[in-house]
C-alpha cells in the first residue's frame, strides 16, 4: 500500500502548507517552552542533542534551539527543510541546527550510525500517517540513535478518546492560517482506527478565494494504552502522561490532547 496524501501534502504542495505552519509559529515557541521544562526534570538543558522526527519547517526544533539545544530535524519534505533552515539563521540558531530530508522510516540510511541523541520529538500526529508496524519500526529507529538514559517526548497527538467524541468525528470545521482558508471534514472508522479527513484548501487573493487543493487524509488512530504498549515493544516507557505541555496540564482524555514522556529501557 501506498501512502501518497503525504507525498502531496507535504511534498507537492509544500508551499501552501507552510503558510499552515507559519501561522503556528507562535504556537511552537510556547510548546517549546513547556517541552524545555519537562526536559529539565530530566536534568536536560542547554547543549543536549535533540532528533526532531517529523520536524515540518522547524517552528519547535528551531524554538528549541534557541533556548540552547542541539537538535537535529528530519523531514520527508525538502522544501520544508529549506524553510526550516532560513529560519534557523534569520534568528542566529543555525550553528545549533542540522535539518535533513529524509523518510523517517529509513532513518538508518539518513543519520551517521555514530550519532547519538538525549531526546527524540514527535510532535503532532505525526505517528499514524502509516500503520502500527511502520510506526513500531520508526520508534525502534529512534532508540537505536538514543542514549541509555532518553527521553522520549510524543506531544499534541489525538487519541482514540478523545475523536470518538463530538471534538473531532464527524464535524466539519474551517480555520484561518494567514491567507488561507481551511475546509475540513472528520470521519473516524472505528473498524481499522482511521480518521478519515476530507481537507479542501482555499488562499484569498483579495478579490476571491481560489481553490489550491482537495485532498483525503487518513492517520492511524491510537488509545493511550495501544501507544504505550507500542512504545514499550520499541525500547522506551512511558514515566509521564499531559494533556497540555505548555502549561504542563493534567491529561483528561475526553477533552485533551495526548503527551507522553517517556524513557529508554
Amino acid at each position: 500500500m501506498t501512502y501518497d496524501w503525504v507525498k502531496r501534502l507535504f511534498v507537492d504542495n509544500a508551499d501552501i502548507y507552510l503558510k499552515i505552519m507559519d501561522s503556528l509559529w507562535s504556537d511552537g515557541d510556547m510548546l517549546s517552552e513547556g517541552i524545555t521544562r519537562v526536559l529539565r526534570s530530566y536534568g536536560l538543558g542547554p547543549g543536549a542533542r535533540v532528533l526532531d522526527l517529523l520536524c515540518g519547517n522547524g517552528r519547535v526544533s528551531v524554538n528549541l534551539a534557541k533556548r540552547g539545544f542541539e537538535v537535529t530535524g528530519v523531514d520527508i519534505s525538502f522544501p520544508f527543510v529549506m524553510n526550516a533552515r532560513e529560519k534557523a539563521k534569520k534568528v542566529g540558531v543555525d550553528d545549533r541546527t542540522n535539518f535533513v530530508a529524509g523518510d523517517v522510516r529509513e532513518l538508518r540510511r539518513i543519520l551517521k550510525p555514530e550519532d547519538r541523541y538525549d531526546v527524540v520529538l514527535i510532535v503532532w500526529s505525526s505517528l499514524g500517517y502509516y500503520d502500527e508496524m511502520t510506526d513500531l519500526e520508526v520508534l525502534k529507529q529512534a532508540r537505536e540513535f538514543s542514549e541509555g538514559n532518553a527521553v522520549l517526548v510524543i506531544a499534541d497527538t489525538i487519541h482514540r478518546d478523545l475523536v470518538t467524541g463530538s471534538c473531532y468525528n464527524s464535524r466539519r470545521t474551517f480555520t484561518m492560517h494567514g491567507d488561507v482558508l481551511l475546509l475540513e471534514k472528520n470521519f473516524f472508522n472505528p473498524l481499522n482506527s482511521k480518521m478519515i479527513s476530507d481537507w479542501i484548501i482555499y488562499e484569498d487573493e483579495g478579490a476571491i478565494l481560489r481553490k489550491k487543493l482537495s485532498i483525503t487524509i487518513e492517520v492511524r488512530i491510537y488509545t493511550v494504552t495501544e501507544l504505550v504498549n507500542l512504545l514499550r515493544q520499541a525500547g522506551w516507557g512511558v514515566d509521564s502522561i499531559y494533556g497540555d505541555l505548555r502549561r504542563l496540564q493534567p491529561f483528561n482524555p475526553s477533552t485533551s490532547k495526548l503527551n507522553l514522556v517517556a524513557r529508554a529501557l
